[in-house]
């Protein structure tokens, strides 16, 4: 009994150092507990084993509670000598798991759908992560939101450490549905503005993701078709041959593309296999049309131009990581087209033998154009198509004419009339943002709607496979220069590729042969050409 004593007087001591009263109540076994064990020796029963001992807890100015005999850890207390106030009022756990925590929950699901739908469907990543965050401090969440191409982090943050924080890896394939996108924009302002609740948003969001594509996949394929015959007049300089020349290779190139979304394993090489057969098939017409023309008007859709303006807005926009990956994505697609288009022009110079290589020049200067008053007819039809692959449905079709014009009306005015081709892009690209924001403010209609349509057009992403193309001809350093200098002045906005040459062409005095970023004999092995090229962007960005 003495050890149990100086047991006790240590409980009591520790429990004394609590705010508050502690008594030590000790269970003495009945008389007839006590067991005998086969060696006759007499054994305490478990009631009065010292680590059963549980103490009474008595608040000062508060109630007693009862003792805490369960194998959880005590609950903790509060800065007022009290249990925290879940225990105080009976009704926690009811309010919060029967109505709060699933509205909370109900809203966490819409958030999260929402924003892999708007991602997947086209939205820019700066505006999917500010759409994001207005719309969970609208419904009352604490949220943090990551996005960047391929996936959005979400972290879910709760101060009252109620449901405790969590983090969510939301992934996206990203794609362009204007329409669906549309539906999901409205759908989310309908709920934040609680005309809907969100249990039916997320129900829509269900039905929106399986709405099938307002147009078939052989109307798709003839308006890229369309598409390709339209831009060639109108971008590459290209005649009535090669348009239609054209048409047929655009629609060769959307069966390819289908066939990659059907097909894993085809999905990584649709660039290179595009760009291959389209040159091919070029270069054994080139005694009849525009090789350069040709091969960049069947790969427009594919060009990544869009994806490159994106990555220097996402840029703009303070996102630098977002518009890092853009940028370096975009220069990669460019690689992989490139070569494609080398390895084709090279495969069918070995098979027939053309006598004259000049003809197989990407560069558009020596081709035939068409009379400008023909852009009339093919303007239209170039955006009528692309809205088609946009899935923008009709009733919006007579708003994004109306805006490109504006957009392309401006362009050859400052281009063809006022002789200020430098400031050709840029006013259209203002005049297209500045009418589609007014006339959103009138009717409702999101801007990107008749935006992204005409930016299609506008920046078609031609300047960096022609940039490297001419890497690969083997062209000097200064012709580099030159052939960048001129595509600039025409149209382009995408002034990575004239620092890219600036900053890499080296001229020997000897007529050694060096291209603007790296030699000739680097070109052999096209698994050295990737990393290469990256580490003197790096090099050129440290200096």
């Amino acid at each position: 009994m003495d050890s149990i004593n100086k047991k006790n007087q240590k409980l009591e001591n520790f429990f004394g150092e609590l705010p508050c009263q502690s008594e030590t109540k000790i269970f003495h076994p009945p008389p007839n507990t006590e067991t005998q064990n086969e060696s006759g020796f007499h054994q305490e029963s478990s009631f009065a084993n010292t680590k059963n001992i549980v103490p009474s807890i008595h608040y000062r100015n508060s109630r007693s509670y009862l003792p805490h005999t369960s194998l959880e850890l005590p609950r903790p207390l509060n800065s007022n000598n009290a249990i925290i106030d879940e225990i105080k009022d009976p009704n926690y756990e009811t309010k919060y798991s029967s109505g709060s925590a699933t509205d909370t929950s109900l809203c966490q699901q819409f958030l999260v759908q929402a924003g892999q739908s708007m991602g997947e469907y086209g939205c820019p990543i700066h505006r999917l992560e500010t759409n994001l965050d207005r719309a969970a401090k609208c419904l009352g969440l604490d949220a943090s939101f990551a996005a960047v191409p391929g996936f959005i982090l979400i972290f879910w943050d709760d101060p009252s450490k109620t449901f405790g924080s969590e983090t969510k890896v939301v992934k996206l394939l990203q794609n362009f549905d204007m329409m669906k996108l549309e539906l999901v924009d409205s759908l989310v302002d309908d709920v934040v503005r609680e005309k809907i609740s969100v249990s039916e948003g997320i129900s829509q969001l269900s039905t929106i993701k399986k709405l099938a594509p307002i147009y078939p996949w052989y109307v798709k394929m003839f308006s890229y078709a369309l598409a390709s015959m339209a831009v060639a007049p109108l971008a590459f300089s290209g005649g009535w041959k090669e348009a239609f020349l054209s048409f047929f290779l655009g629609a060769i190139v959307y069966f390819l593309e289908l066939l990659g979304s059907k097909f894993t394993e085809f999905r990584n090489i649709v660039e290179f296999t595009s760009a291959l057969f389209v040159s091919f098939v070029a270069a054994s017409l080139s005694d009849y049309v525009c090789y350069g023309s040709v091969v960049l008007s069947s790969l427009v859709v594919i060009l990544p131009g869009m994806i490159m303006t994106n990555g220097f807005i996402e840029i703009s926009a303070r996102s630098k990581v977002t518009g890092t990956i853009s940028v370096f994505y975009a220069i990669i697609i460019m690689l992989l087209l490139t070569f494609g288009i080398e390895v084709g022009k090279a495969l069918e110079l070995t098979i027939f033998k053309n006598p004259d290589p000049q003809n197989l020049s990407i560069e558009i200067s020596k081709c035939v154009p068409i009379n400008k008053l023909w852009w009339i007819l093919f303007f239209p039809i170039a955006i009528l198509s692309i809205n088609i692959l946009l899935n923008i449905p009709i009733k919006r079709w007579f708003l994004v004419i109306f805006t490109s014009s504006l957009m392309f009306g401006t362009f050859i005015l400052f281009n063809f009339v006022f002789k200020i081709n430098q400031f050709a892009t840029i006013s259209a690209s203002f005049v297209l943002g500045l009418s589609a924001n007014i006339i959103s403010r009138i009717n409702g209609v999101p801007p990107f709607i008749s935006i992204l349509p005409a930016t299609m057009v506008l920046v078609p992403g031609s300047v960096g496979v022609r940039s490297f193309t001419a890497i690969f001809d083997g062209q000097s350093g200064m012709d580099l220069i030159s052939l960048n200098v001129r595509i600039y002045k025409r149209k382009q906005i995408l002034e990575v590729y004239k620092y890219l040459v600036e900053n890499g062409a080296d001229i020997h005095a000897n007529g050694d042969k060096t291209l603007g970023l790296i030699r000739e004999n680097e070109f052999t092995d096209i698994a050295t050409f990737t990393p290469k090229i990256s580490q003197r962007f790096m090099r050129m960005s440290v200096d």
